[in-house]
Protein backbone atom coordinates (compact mmCIF):
# COMPACT_ATOMS: atom_id res chain seq x y z
CA UNK A 1 0.00 0.00 0.00
CA UNK A 2 1.20 3.46 -0.74
CA UNK A 3 1.70 6.16 1.90
CA UNK A 4 -1.45 8.08 2.57
CA UNK A 5 -1.05 11.80 2.17
CA UNK A 6 2.41 11.55 0.70
CA UNK A 7 5.78 10.96 2.33
CA UNK A 8 6.08 11.33 6.13
CA UNK A 9 8.09 14.40 7.25
CA UNK A 10 11.38 13.70 9.05
CA UNK A 11 11.55 15.10 12.60
CA UNK A 12 13.55 18.34 12.89
CA UNK A 13 17.01 18.10 14.46
CA UNK A 14 17.14 19.53 18.02
CA UNK A 15 18.56 23.05 18.29
CA UNK A 16 21.87 22.96 20.22
CA UNK A 17 21.91 24.93 23.49
CA UNK A 18 23.53 28.36 23.16
CA UNK A 19 26.81 28.72 24.99
CA UNK A 20 28.40 32.08 25.89
CA UNK A 21 31.24 32.90 23.52
CA UNK A 22 34.66 32.07 24.97
CA UNK A 23 36.16 35.31 23.69
CA UNK A 24 33.70 37.43 25.70
CA UNK A 25 34.47 35.57 28.92
CA UNK A 26 38.21 35.90 28.40
CA UNK A 27 37.87 39.64 27.75
CA UNK A 28 35.81 40.10 30.92
CA UNK A 29 38.43 38.27 33.01
CA UNK A 30 41.22 40.42 31.57
CA UNK A 31 39.32 43.60 32.47
CA UNK A 32 38.79 42.42 36.06
CA UNK A 33 42.47 41.53 36.50
CA UNK A 34 43.60 44.89 35.12
CA UNK A 35 41.24 46.78 37.44
CA UNK A 36 42.55 44.90 40.47
CA UNK A 37 46.14 45.64 39.46
CA UNK A 38 45.39 49.36 39.07
CA UNK A 39 43.79 49.54 42.53
CA UNK A 40 46.71 47.73 44.17
CA UNK A 41 49.25 49.97 42.44
CA UNK A 42 47.36 53.10 43.50
CA UNK A 43 47.32 52.01 47.14
CA UNK A 44 51.04 51.31 46.98
CA UNK A 45 51.72 54.83 45.69
CA UNK A 46 49.54 56.57 48.26
CA UNK A 47 51.97 58.94 50.05
CA UNK A 48 49.74 59.19 53.11
CA UNK A 49 49.83 55.42 53.51
CA UNK A 50 53.63 55.45 53.24
CA UNK A 51 54.01 58.25 55.77
CA UNK A 52 51.69 56.65 58.30
CA UNK A 53 52.75 53.04 57.89
CA UNK A 54 54.08 51.35 60.99
CA UNK A 55 57.64 50.06 61.24
CA UNK A 56 56.37 46.56 60.37
CA UNK A 57 54.77 47.89 57.17
CA UNK A 58 57.36 50.52 56.27
CA UNK A 59 60.77 49.75 57.81
CA UNK A 60 63.46 52.44 57.69
CA UNK A 61 65.36 52.66 54.46
CA UNK A 62 68.81 51.11 54.34
CA UNK A 63 71.90 52.04 52.40
CA UNK A 64 72.39 55.68 51.46
CA UNK A 65 69.88 58.29 50.28
CA UNK A 66 69.44 59.08 46.61
CA UNK A 67 67.76 61.88 44.73
CA UNK A 68 64.02 61.57 45.27
CA UNK A 69 64.24 59.85 48.68
CA UNK A 70 62.67 61.33 51.82
CA UNK A 71 64.32 60.11 55.01
CA UNK A 72 63.90 61.27 58.61
CA UNK A 73 66.17 61.43 61.66
CA UNK A 74 65.55 62.94 65.07
CA UNK A 75 68.14 65.46 66.30
CA UNK A 76 68.45 66.60 69.89
CA UNK A 77 70.94 69.23 71.10
CA UNK A 78 71.36 69.37 74.88
CA UNK A 79 73.26 72.18 76.59
CA UNK A 80 74.12 71.26 80.20
CA UNK A 81 70.80 69.51 80.80
CA UNK A 82 68.56 71.70 78.62
CA UNK A 83 67.22 70.40 75.33
CA UNK A 84 66.94 72.96 72.53
CA UNK A 85 63.22 73.17 71.65
CA UNK A 86 62.24 72.12 68.13
CA UNK A 87 63.43 74.91 65.82
CA UNK A 88 62.47 76.59 62.59
CA UNK A 89 64.76 76.48 59.58
CA UNK A 90 66.61 79.81 59.61
CA UNK A 91 67.92 80.61 56.12
CA UNK A 92 64.57 81.13 54.39
CA UNK A 93 63.21 79.67 51.19
CA UNK A 94 64.14 79.37 47.56
CA UNK A 95 62.18 80.91 44.71
CA UNK A 96 60.16 77.70 44.47
CA UNK A 97 59.33 77.66 48.19
CA UNK A 98 61.90 75.10 49.33
CA UNK A 99 64.27 75.42 52.28
CA UNK A 100 67.40 77.29 51.23
CA UNK A 101 71.02 76.71 52.16
CA UNK A 102 72.50 79.30 54.49
CA UNK A 103 74.51 81.91 52.64
CA UNK A 104 72.99 81.12 49.25
CA UNK A 105 70.53 84.06 49.38
CA UNK A 106 67.73 81.69 48.46
CA UNK A 107 69.37 80.37 45.32
CA UNK A 108 70.30 76.84 46.49
CA UNK A 109 67.94 74.25 47.90
CA UNK A 110 68.94 72.51 51.14
CA UNK A 111 68.27 68.81 50.69
CA UNK A 112 68.92 68.34 54.42
CA UNK A 113 66.66 70.64 56.45
CA UNK A 114 64.00 70.86 59.17
CA UNK A 115 60.37 72.00 59.35
CA UNK A 116 60.07 73.13 62.95
CA UNK A 117 59.64 69.54 64.14
CA UNK A 118 63.20 68.82 65.30
CA UNK A 119 63.61 66.24 62.56
CA UNK A 120 66.28 66.21 59.90
CA UNK A 121 64.46 65.76 56.60
CA UNK A 122 66.83 64.19 54.09
CA UNK A 123 65.48 64.91 50.61
CA UNK A 124 68.48 65.00 48.24
CA UNK A 125 67.99 67.18 45.20
CA UNK A 126 71.56 67.19 43.91
CA UNK A 127 74.33 64.61 43.84
CA UNK A 128 76.35 66.46 46.48
CA UNK A 129 73.59 65.60 48.99
CA UNK A 130 73.29 61.89 48.20
CA UNK A 131 75.09 58.81 49.48
CA UNK A 132 77.91 59.42 51.93
CA UNK A 133 77.49 63.19 51.48
CA UNK A 134 74.35 63.18 53.63
CA UNK A 135 76.21 63.91 56.86
CA UNK A 136 75.33 65.66 60.09
CA UNK A 137 78.01 68.24 59.29
CA UNK A 138 76.31 69.09 55.99
CA UNK A 139 73.01 69.59 57.78
CA UNK A 140 74.69 71.98 60.22
CA UNK A 141 76.43 73.84 57.40
CA UNK A 142 73.17 74.22 55.47
CA UNK A 143 71.56 75.68 58.58
CA UNK A 144 74.35 78.16 59.16
CA UNK A 145 75.56 76.42 62.33
CA UNK A 146 78.88 74.80 63.27
CA UNK A 147 79.74 71.32 64.49
CA UNK A 148 83.08 69.65 65.14
CA UNK A 149 84.75 67.17 67.46
CA UNK A 150 85.06 69.74 70.24
CA UNK A 151 82.57 72.48 69.45
CA UNK A 152 78.93 73.08 68.63
CA UNK A 153 77.15 76.27 67.61
CA UNK A 154 73.42 75.85 67.24
CA UNK A 155 70.13 77.59 68.07
CA UNK A 156 70.98 79.47 71.28
CA UNK A 157 73.98 77.20 71.93
CA UNK A 158 77.66 78.11 71.64
CA UNK A 159 79.86 75.60 73.43
CA UNK A 160 83.44 74.40 73.23
CA UNK A 161 85.25 71.74 75.23
CA UNK A 162 86.46 73.29 78.46
CA UNK A 163 83.54 75.66 78.88
CA UNK A 164 81.98 75.27 82.32
CA UNK A 165 78.92 73.06 82.75
CA UNK A 166 77.49 73.02 86.27
CA UNK A 167 80.76 74.44 87.51
CA UNK A 168 82.95 71.79 85.88
CA UNK A 169 84.76 71.66 82.53
CA UNK A 170 82.33 70.40 79.92
CA UNK A 171 82.84 68.28 76.81
CA UNK A 172 80.81 67.68 73.69
CA UNK A 173 79.56 64.10 73.58
CA UNK A 174 77.21 62.41 71.14
CA UNK A 175 75.17 59.28 70.67
CA UNK A 176 73.21 57.61 67.86
CA UNK A 177 70.27 55.38 68.66
CA UNK A 178 71.20 55.26 72.32
CA UNK A 179 74.85 54.27 71.79
CA UNK A 180 77.58 56.81 72.56
CA UNK A 181 79.94 57.47 69.69
CA UNK A 182 83.42 58.98 69.59
CA UNK A 183 85.20 61.16 67.08
CA UNK A 184 83.84 64.03 65.01
CA UNK A 185 80.01 63.96 64.93
CA UNK A 186 79.96 66.11 61.79
CA UNK A 187 81.25 63.11 59.81
CA UNK A 188 78.30 60.93 60.84
CA UNK A 189 76.41 59.65 57.78
CA UNK A 190 72.75 60.02 58.69
CA UNK A 191 70.59 56.91 58.34
CA UNK A 192 66.83 56.80 58.05
CA UNK A 193 65.36 56.52 61.55
CA UNK A 194 68.45 57.74 63.42
CA UNK A 195 68.03 59.36 66.82
CA UNK A 196 71.05 61.66 67.18
CA UNK A 197 72.01 63.30 70.49
CA UNK A 198 74.57 66.12 70.76
CA UNK A 199 75.13 66.71 74.46
CA UNK A 200 77.41 69.28 76.06
CA UNK A 201 77.97 67.90 79.56
CA UNK A 202 80.71 66.67 81.86
CA UNK A 203 82.89 63.69 81.07
CA UNK A 204 81.45 61.47 83.78
CA UNK A 205 77.76 62.29 83.38
CA UNK A 206 75.24 59.86 81.96
CA UNK A 207 73.81 60.82 78.60
CA UNK A 208 70.06 61.40 78.56
CA UNK A 209 67.88 58.58 77.17
CA UNK A 210 67.13 58.95 73.47
CA UNK A 211 63.41 58.98 74.26
CA UNK A 212 63.86 62.40 75.88
CA UNK A 213 64.95 64.00 72.59
CA UNK A 214 62.15 66.52 71.85
CA UNK A 215 61.57 65.20 68.30
CA UNK A 216 61.65 61.53 69.31
CA UNK A 217 57.84 61.37 69.38
CA UNK A 218 57.57 62.91 65.91
CA UNK A 219 59.96 60.30 64.52
CA UNK A 220 58.03 57.45 66.14
CA UNK A 221 54.81 58.77 64.57
CA UNK A 222 56.42 58.34 61.17
CA UNK A 223 58.19 55.02 61.72
CA UNK A 224 55.94 53.44 64.32
CA UNK A 225 56.93 52.19 67.79
CA UNK A 226 60.34 50.78 68.52
CA UNK A 227 60.48 47.03 67.85
CA UNK A 228 60.71 44.88 70.99
CA UNK A 229 64.23 44.12 72.14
Amino acid sequence: MGDIGGQAEEPAAPTPARRPPFAAIATLLVIVVVMIAVVVAAVGRDPARTRNASRAEQPPNVGTPNVGDHWHAALGVNDCGRWVPNWLWPPGTTATGGNARAGSHGTEYAGLHSHGDGLIHIEPFANDETGSNATLGRYFRYGGWQLGANTVTFVGVRERNGNLCHGEPGVLRWAVNGVERHGDPSAHKIADGDVIELVFTTAGASLPPQSTVPSYRELRQILGPEPPV
